[in-house]
């Protein structure tokens, strides 16, 4: 950033470092100046929606990352997982969870699998699935035993704790440990 101040790419990557900081104004502030300095950075929109959809502007966010899987219609398998928080933070449990169910075919992305669990039991509870949410979380315990509440929390980067808590009690009640 000393040598040119105009290199977009800087600035994404400290609105990430702000946003693992909780530091969710300036992380914004620093995602839309990437943008400003090149609107057509697929990576750099994605970011800025996954700081946006962690501080609860999941429009916004939906908005963000649908410019970024059109900027590269090849995008990463991280894009879809924002995409699927940004339909969960507008109470669109259905697509959500069919996003979910969508990445988890992708052959890239082996490793989010729990996590998409997680997602989708969360959205099949919303919609009042329940049976189909426990569903969700047995097959990750015997996908991964040791996954656990507490283990999911370590990675939380939403600025609203008391919707998180709500999600925790949830996944508690559907058969994940803490």
């Amino acid at each position: 950033m000393a040598l040119n101040p105009d290199i977009p790419d800087v600035y994404a990557l400290r609105g990430a470092i702000h946003l693992y900081r909780r530091e969710f104004a300036d992380a914004i502030a620093a995602g839309e100046k990437a943008l400003e300095l090149n609107p057509n950075h697929a990576t750099n929109a994605a970011l800025l929606a996954l700081t946006l959809v962690n501080t609860g502007r999941a429009a916004d966010a939906l908005a963000m990352i649908r410019t970024a899987m059109r900027l590269s219609p090849y995008y990463p398998a991280w894009f879809v997982g924002i995409l699927a928080d940004a339909y969960y933070g507008l109470g669109e449990y259905e697509q959500s969870a069919a996003v979910l169910l969508g990445l988890m075919e992708r052959p890239d992305d082996t490793n989010a699998i729990c996590r998409c669990r997680v997602g989708i039991a969360l959205a099949y509870a919303a919609l009042g699935r329940e049976d189909e949410a426990r569903d969700q979380i047995a097959l990750l315990r015997a996908e991964d035993p040791q996954f656990t509440i507490s283990q999911l929390l370590t990675s939380n980067l939403h600025r609203d704790t008391t919707a998180v808590e709500r999600r925790a009690a949830v996944l508690k009640r559907l058969g994940l440990p803490e």
